[in-house]
């Protein structure tokens, strides 16, 4: 398989999530990265939870893979000024909306774009005084009340903000189920930045990817898996997005993937273990890592510190770049997982998620 990746220009911390998303809005495009804090190692640890996974076989992943997909309300990027009595206002100063907010109901009907925002409060008998706003911030829900402004410029009511409702991105494939033709992507949420949840998804779609390059890694500055959509080549679909990746479905009759049975995170031990991923488009290599720490008690899924070892990663990449999310990692013969994260002080470094906790979702 080929597949795909965009460009940031965002300053990171201290680690950071190795999908790389773009967002479409109108004519304009957000490209954007998620910190995360670090965790110190005397916090990683590990118990003895028996697996669910144990015996069970997937096609193992480890292309690079492009996403696009419409999400479940509308995401609010910005404030829009409208021109009404002769001068620019801004119609949102003194209301509780915020970038990063996610629209989801309007006058109490469901909305998934600008269009449909537009229709409602442009009715003639809607309420040209108050727009009843229903919106979720950080994963909780609150309402709001807006008073919309007549703009002279487009002869329409407005609210006076900028929303989108698109988001497409790559990452790597970790698994295909082929008892339900499933698959499971990233191993961490597509995350809109000032949002700080996982952005729903309404329906989408998962594409074949083309390589086009690899930018290193160096101290301080992520590398990336750079690329270009193919959007003629649907691979499956994109039908939810949780803390733990992607997931939809893919007709796994499509693929050559080598079948791998599970290894629950109860056998998973300190010491050495393979990852997979595509660096050139075309084959996907494994590469010899170190599995640091363990810890089974993360709410964050930030499950295994890792390090690459393996000097042809190193010398390619710098180490883990972004484009990597949901690489699999492979250990005595077994899929126990997926790479989620970075540290930008050490590129060599970064988390990892147990494939316990992907295969639930």
């Amino acid at each position: 398989m080929h597949f795909f990746n965009f460009k940031l220009n965002v300053a990171l911390n201290t680690l950071i999530f190795l999908f790389v998303l773009s967002i479409l809005a109108h004519a304009n495009a957000v490209f954007s990265f998620y910190n995360n804090q670090f965790i110190s190692e005397n916090q990683l640890f590990v118990s003895g939870n028996v697996s669910s996974v144990l015996g069970k076989k997937v096609l193992l992943g480890g292309q690079t893979v492009g996403f696009e997909y419409n999400t479940k309300g509308v995401l609010v990027i910005g404030k829009n000024k409208l021109f009404t009595n002769n001068h620019f206002i801004d119609n949102i100063q003194n209301n509780e909306l915020m970038q990063g907010d996610i629209i989801t109901e309007v006058n109490g009907t469901t909305v998934n774009n600008a269009s449909e925002i537009s229709n409602i409060i442009n009715k003639e008998d809607a309420n040209k005084e108050n727009v009843t706003i229903k919106a979720i911030r950080k994963g909780k829900d609150y309402e709001t009340n807006i008073k919309p402004a007549y703009d002279l410029l487009t002869k329409k009511y407005k609210l006076g903000l900028w929303v989108k409702n698109k988001i497409n991105g790559l990452g790597t494939l970790t698994y295909i189920d082929p008892t339900n033709n499933t698959y499971g992507a990233l191993g961490h949420a597509v995350i809109e930045g000032n949002a700080n949840c996982a952005v729903p998804v309404l329906d989408g779609f998962l594409y074949d990817c083309a390589v086009i390059g690899v930018k290193r890694a160096t101290r301080g500055n992520a590398g990336e898996i750079r690329g270009i959509l193919k959007t003629s080549n649907v691979l499956g679909t994109v039908n939810n997005n949780t803390s733990t990746g992607i997931y939809g479905n893919l007709d796994a009759s499509i693929c050559n993937n080598a079948e791998i049975e599970l290894g629950g995170k109860q056998f998973v031990v300190p010491g050495k273990a393979l990852i997979y991923c595509c660096l050139d488009g075309k084959n996907v290599r494994a590469y010899d890592i170190e599995i640091i720490k363990l810890n089974n008690k993360n709410a964050n899924h930030k499950d295994m510190v890792i390090k690459v070892t393996d000097q042809r990663l190193i010398k390619t990449t710098g180490g883990i770049v972004q484009g990597m999310s949901g690489s699999p990692i492979v250990q005595n013969g077994k899929l126990i997982g997926a790479v989620t994260h970075v540290f930008l002080n050490d590129a060599t470094k970064g988390f990892g998620i147990f494939i316990d906790n992907m295969i639930k979702n």
